[in-house]
């Protein structure tokens, strides 16, 4: 894991674990000993701040969960050697070595409740949690150790309570933040900037808490640091916080500055010192992180923005599918920008078509219809309109799969539509043609079955609503099986071929002819009310069929033999289909007596 801190990278991580675990113990216990030291004045049992409780949090949250075991242990050691060496007796400072873990545990546990990232600080839900963590460490640590002292030594509980929390809820606060996760934004300061905010921070604490210095300027230290709020992340403000505010302690227990509070002084004014050192490190340290995650966030909000606008203009650039953007606001839905796909689509330039008229572009008899979905959409009453719409393109008609919906990503100052447009003539040729196959006989292309049942259910309903009669033809070819015994069954194909043709040129168009199968097929007459009219039909096709068909050089004769039906609109069309086959069968077998008694 890597750890930036002021500009500066420490490769924790790198360390081997029982160097990390020594070098963190000699950091408690040195830290220990020099609070003791600088933080507290003589004779007062009150350190102004007390670090190793956020030097240990820190630890903890650089720390895997197996490793929180060893850094609990490391400190409550530490912590108890710094207490011994600053005069407690043994047995009160193993105590407060608990205490001080325990301490440590609630904060860091707290931070990891519930959440994957509890080093993260990127709002002010984070805030909170951070603040609630160390006002419950802290007060961990307050009635702890106020119970260890007052049992051991006698001390006044409350006393050490009221000692204890504010000091520790400072130093958990900042050092804490040394280690936290800001929103990464990408545009923080470099080195150099962060060297002359620390270097101005620095001046500047030393100006106001210098020797003699009595003059109320402690609010001076908050432009500075706001300079690090709004240039730099939170890590550098941490370092920086705690930087000032260990210079800001010191030089006040020496008497330095407008909080000064010699040694010689009474214990009430050392505690007044304290108490205006712990409330300046706890106004400058939520004012300044506050700024920070503000200015921070919006950042990162505007860095997010810019990229998605970035990523959708990437997308509506390269888009396989047309894309043209409208302005709802003008009836006639001008194009406000396209895509290349669009425009080669539309056979023209993308500079072309802004501002045209996006309804030019299709027929005017589909206008009203596009116009009322594109208002659904534009009104909210509708989330998409989509329509399967012709519009022509260098003077060939093309069909466009058209989706219109509302544009979002494009800022709120501008109501746009997006219209998406993919060429569909390829896709629907192909849907025609495999209709047309699953319709049609293959090798002669006249209707097959499937759809000379559904052209008979629709002429006999039509019939039943008009109370006209239809006719119906069928036709069984005479010899046709002697012509696949003879030449072959490629011959035969080529008979039924030219049959098909002459019978589509002796039908009209409102007129169906099918293949059923095999040399059997069938006209349907939509408006044959006239007998007289089907029986000269079928001689037609009687006539024309027995003509010689050529096919190479052999001359070839068929025959035909036809069933004629009229279709009454009470009757099924089924039950007249079979009549019709049935009297086809009476005259095949008539022909056939006729041929036997010719030749005997």
């Amino acid at each position: 894991m890597r750890r930036e801190s002021f500009g500066l990278t420490v490769t924790w991580g790198r360390l081997p674990a029982a160097a990390r675990l020594l070098l963190f113990g000699a950091v408690v216990v040195s830290l220990g000993m020099l609070s003791a030291e600088w933080f507290r004045p003589v004779d007062s049992p009150l350190a102004v701040w007390w670090p190793v409780a956020g030097v240990g949090t820190a630890a903890l949250l650089l720390a895997t969960r197996r490793q929180w075991i060893y850094v609990l242990g490391v400190h409550l050691l530490g912590t108890a050697i710094a207490n011994v060496h600053n005069g407690l007796p043994w047995r009160v400072a193993a105590l407060l070595g608990v205490a001080n873990a325990l301490e440590i545990l609630v904060v860091a546990s707290v931070l990891g409740l519930r959440r994957p990232d509890p080093r993260r600080l990127h709002d002010a839900g984070d805030l909170m949690r951070l603040v609630a963590a160390v006002t419950a460490g802290a007060a961990t640590i307050a009635a702890l150790a106020a119970a260890i002292t007052g049992w051991l030594v006698g001390a006044n509980p409350l006393g050490v309570a009221a000692s204890l929390w504010p000091s520790h809820v400072s130093a958990l606060l900042l050092v804490t933040l040394i280690v936290m996760r800001g929103v990464p934004t990408g545009a923080e300061a470099r080195r150099p900037e962060q060297v002359a905010q620390l270097l101005a921070v620095t001046a500047v604490a030393a100006t106001v808490f210098a020797p003699g210095q009595r003059l109320p300027l402690a609010i001076l230290l908050f432009p500075v640091l706001l300079w690090t709020s709004l240039r730099s992340g939170v890590r550098s403000l941490g370092v920086q916080l705690v930087a000032v505010l260990t210079y800001v302690a010191v030089a006040s227990l020496q008497g330095w500055g407008p909080y000064a509070a010699p040694a010689t002084t009474g214990v009430d004014t050392i505690q007044g010192t304290i108490g205006l050192v712990q409330l300046l490190a706890a106004t400058l340290t939520l004012v300044t992180v506050t700024v920070l995650m503000t200015v921070s966030s919006r950042r990162h909000a505007a860095a997010r923005e810019a990229e998605q606008t970035r990523w959708m203009q990437q997308v509506f650039e390269q888009s396989l599918v047309g894309i043209a953007l409208l302005c709802p606001t003008d009836d006639r839905l001008p194009i406000v920008e396209a895509n290349p796909t669009l425009a080669q689509t539309l056979g023209c330039g993308s500079d072309d078509l802004v501002g045209r008229s996006w309804l030019s572009l299709f027929d005017g008899n589909d206008a009203e219809r596009i116009s009322m979905g594109v208002r659904a959409v534009a009104a909210g009453r509708a989330q998409s309109w989509q329509a399967e719409l012709p519009i022509t393109v260098h003077e060939k008609m093309c069909w466009i799969q058209v989706m219109v919906s509302a544009a979002t990503g494009y800022g709120p100052e501008q109501t746009l539509l997006m219209a998406q447009m993919l060429d569909v003539t390829a896709q629907r040729d192909v849907e025609l043609h495999l209709t047309d196959l699953a319709m049609h006989d293959p090798l002669t292309g006249l209707a097959n079955r499937l759809l000379f049942d559904d052209r008979l259910h629709q002429t006999a309903a039509l019939a039943r609503r008009t109370g006209e009669p239809y006719g119906l033809l069928v036709l069984d070819l005479d010899g046709f099986k002697r012509v696949n015994d003879r030449f072959g069954h490629a011959v035969g194909d080529r008979v039924l071929v030219t049959i098909a043709e002459r019978l589509r040129g002796i039908t009209r168009d409102v007129d169906t002819v099918a293949r059923l199968g095999g040399d059997e097929f069938v006209v349907l007459c939509p408006d044959g009310g006239d007998r007289a009219g089907l029986d000269a039909l079928a001689r037609r096709m009687q006539d024309a069929i027995s003509q010689p068909i050529v096919v190479g050089d052999e001359r070839i004769m068929v025959g035909v033999s036809v069933g004629i039906e009229q279709g009454a609109p009470e009757r099924d069309p089924h039950e007249l289909l079979q009549r019709a086959d049935a009297d086809m069968y009476v005259n095949k077998r008539a022909a056939a007596c006729a041929r036997t008694d010719s030749r005997a």
